[in-house]
């Protein structure tokens, strides 16, 4: 389970608990959020379901944000490449920075 919710609320934010059916977090009318854990885009990336829900979050919003959730004491890396799925080309970028909204 995700401390996101609980992070934003300590932080002022208004949090509403609601059943989505695009992303895991709307922050505004333009930004969604869909979360994964550090192990989940791996499985998600070869069965094909996180290119239709990021497919499904660029469809509705103009800003849609991929996160995902580490452990700071655990290294990672993705190699960045241009990925062509279902006839169309996508561009990943993957950052560490925390972007504030």
């Amino acid at each position: 389970m995700s401390s996101l919710p609980n992070v934003l609320h300590q932080k002022g934010m208004k949090v509403i608990p609601v059943t989505l059916d695009v992303g895991d977090y709307v922050l505004s009318p333009l930004v969604c959020v869909e979360r994964k854990s550090i192990s989940d885009p791996f499985q998600s990336f070869a069965s094909g379901r996180l290119y239709h829900q990021v497919e499904t979050m660029v469809r509705y919003y103009r800003i849609p944000i991929l996160l995902i959730e580490f452990s700071q004491d655990k290294s990672f890396s993705f190699q960045v490449h241009t990925w062509r799925h279902l006839g169309s080309y996508h561009s990943f970028k993957f950052t560490n920075q925390p972007i504030v909204v």
